[in-house]
């Protein structure tokens, strides 16, 4: 028995039971793409992806919205951990999102999961509608360094000391992230951030490559002896077009050193190295409230690639 929700007007059904539906919102995300030589390549991708809900294996969900016979939006999420995932949303009927996303609501999509807000079309309308349904906002932007041979950053002759990360150190440099997040408040919004032994459960499984491979040469601490000032933890991703390019998985000072200039020495540190090691260039994400961090990494070349949004209930 196929199960449906009646929201207004609109007949809820799970993408599982639809996945016949598919090239009907592929073909009409087709006209926002705005790169005419790779429409087929993010069609069969869009494709891949969505067809995932079909593996039981698989942590991909979705619902299809039709209106009488008509398939007018769909809706999938997922997760990459039990805490962190994303949703993608297309409309043909717009008034089909307000529909969708009580849903997913309903079906408890964000439960104790912060959702990165996915959209082909450029509109208000998801992000007006996540609101409107009280959904907790949090509003990130991703920056981008290209690396350039000739651009060396100046590394001081000081007496600051720099170590390797490792497995080993999880539980030392997952306490000082989730310390320094309890001040900065910049990661409130997610789960495995807020306490402490999921902190570094979290940090333990970056370094089995939960979200790709751990650049080793350039996921240091910083410190003096055995006083640690802070560290950056770099991991290996697909992005922008590059089959492989660091991004900055977590940058942490302790708090009671800021301004320091520790944090700038951890970054002029890799971003040398990464050069060196012939990437292109370098990502990041960072909370819009983190006025800081961004100011530090303006001044480092960083640029704005885009602004994104993440909902949690």
């Amino acid at each position: 028995m196929v199960n449906k929700t009646i929201v207004g007007k609109y007949t809820i059904y799970s993408l599982l039971d639809h996945l016949d539906t598919i090239d009907v919102f592929i073909n009409d995300m087709k006209q926002y793409w705005t790169e005419p030589d790779k429409v087929d390549q993010y069609a069969n991708q869009m494709k891949t992806q969505v067809l995932k809900c079909s593996d039981p294996n698989s942590k991909v969900r979705g619902l299809v919205a039709f209106d009488n016979e008509i398939p007018v939006g769909i809706c999938w999420t997922e997760v990459s951990n039990k805490h962190y995932g994303h949703f993608t949303i297309h409309t043909i009927d717009d008034d089909s999102a307000t529909a969708l996303i009580q849903e997913m609501i309903n079906q408890k999509h964000f439960d104790q999961a912060l959702l990165e807000l996915v959209q082909i079309k450029e509109t208000p309308i998801y992000r007006d509608t996540c609101l409107s349904f009280k959904l907790i906002e949090n509003e990130r932007k991703r920056m981008a360094c290209w690396l350039d041979k000739d651009v060396i950053y100046d590394e001081p002759d000081d007496d600051i000391e720099f170590f390797h990360m490792s497995l080993d150190t999880c539980d030392l440099t997952g306490k000082m992230s989730y310390d320094a997040h309890q001040v900065s408040h910049d990661y409130d919004m997610y789960p495995e951030m807020n306490n402490l032994n999921n902190r570094i459960a979290l940090e333990k499984r970056v370094f089995g490559g939960l979200y790709g491979k751990v650049i080793s040469e350039t996921s240091i601490m910083a410190g003096k002896g055995s006083e640690i000032y802070g560290y950056i933890l770099y991991v290996e991703v697909s992005s922008w077009g590059f089959e492989k390019i660091p991004w900055i998985f977590d940058i942490v000072v302790n708090p009671a050193i800021h301004g320091m200039g520790v944090g700038r020495r951890l970054l002029t540190k890799t971003l040398n190295k990464l050069t060196e090691m012939d990437y292109p260039i370098v990502g990041l994400a960072v909370s819009l409230n983190n006025v800081y961090a961004i100011r530090l990494y303006e001044k480092l070349r960083f640029i704005d690639s885009d602004i994104f949004y993440e909902y949690i209930q």
